[in-house]
């Protein structure tokens, strides 16, 4: 049986527009598109974990940085300290207990928080590695130790926004972006993402995000959060259900084109997924008003946090 294997990258993404009052309806609009980009890899040395840290907008390896790190795992919270190297990847030793979350703290950039790792050899990898948005980048990662504050909403509010009453509008990006192994056997060609590479990431955009100034109260920044937590919620649903795509062909090329159209059709069921959800959130807590419903929730989401496959 022969056998061959050709690699490739893509990178897939919608962006959402939600806009909360606690007055008037929602207003929503979600644009998919497709392209290619460059997949980075580190090289990995030693044992233990192994965090390339890249620059969000190049997508370049930030060599000879510090970087702080907050684990958290079956043993508690660990934080630890460390230094990238030449090729941007800092190397952290074993902590001997499994890891469920590591948030990357790097002076003059966004924490990230990293929920998906992989072994290669005696190592653990972060996927895709930490992609650190500068502080004031367009751009803001979700993350589990950063909350949404006021100062991320940049955006200027519509001529009309008084009138209609609308108190505040979140842009978010979800992006995927990963490498495609094609792999033939008999001559059939079989094309996958490869689960080492392939990160998807929730992100505000701040430039496009707006509220009202005599509106903004605690309340509202945190039921915004919860759409934002929302947001990351199908990130992860995505990067699960991504991974389960397996494109077919006679060539290297048709099989991946076949696994394209299918995260293409993923792509939109997400987002579909994720508008409907965010319009029940909306709907249930009355933008929120309704405390308990509010409550309820934020229960709610942080299970999906944990199992995404309950998200609706």
């Amino acid at each position: 049986m022969d056998r061959a294997q050709v690699r490739g990258s893509l990178m897939a993404g919608f962006d959402a527009a939600e806009g909360y009052t606690r007055h008037m309806r929602p207003v929503h609009s979600a644009v998919v598109v497709l392209c290619l980009c460059v997949a980075v890899a580190a090289s990995a040395l030693g044992t233990g974990l192994v965090i390339p840290v890249l620059d969000a907008e190049t997508l370049q390896p930030i060599p000879w940085i510090h970087v702080e790190i907050r684990m958290e795992g079956r043993a508690g919270v660990v934080h630890l300290r460390g230094t990238t190297g030449d090729d941007g990847a800092v190397r952290l030793p074993d902590t001997g207990s499994g890891i469920d979350a590591v948030t990357v703290f790097v002076h003059g950039y966004e924490p990230v928080t990293l929920t998906h790792f992989t072994h290669q050899g005696q190592e653990q990898r972060a996927v895709g590695g930490a992609l650190l948005w500068r502080v004031d980048a367009q751009y803001l990662p979700w993350s589990s130790t950063r909350p949404l504050s006021w100062s991320d909403f940049r955006g200027v509010a519509p001529a009309d926004a008084e009138h209609r009453r609308q108190a505040a509008e979140v842009h978010t990006r979800l992006t995927l972006a990963g490498e495609v192994q094609a792999t033939s056997a008999a001559g059939r060609w079989s094309a996958r993402l490869s689960p080492g590479v392939l990160q998807v990431t929730a992100l505000l955009d701040r430039s496009r995000s707006w509220a009202l100034a005599h509106r903004r109260d605690s309340a509202l920044l945190a039921h915004e959060q919860l759409h934002f937590d929302i947001t990351e919620v199908y990130a992860r649903l995505l990067r699960d259900k991504a991974l389960t795509l397996v494109g077919q062909g006679t060539t290297a090329q048709a099989a991946k084109d076949a696994l394209q159209r299918d995260l293409r059709v993923l792509v939109d069921e997400i987002s579909r997924r994720h508008e409907r959800t965010q319009r029940d959130y909306d709907a249930e807590t009355n933008h929120g008003l309704n405390r308990d419903a509010q409550d309820a929730w934020a229960q709610k989401v942080r299970s999906w946090l944990s199992v995404p496959s309950r998200a609706p």
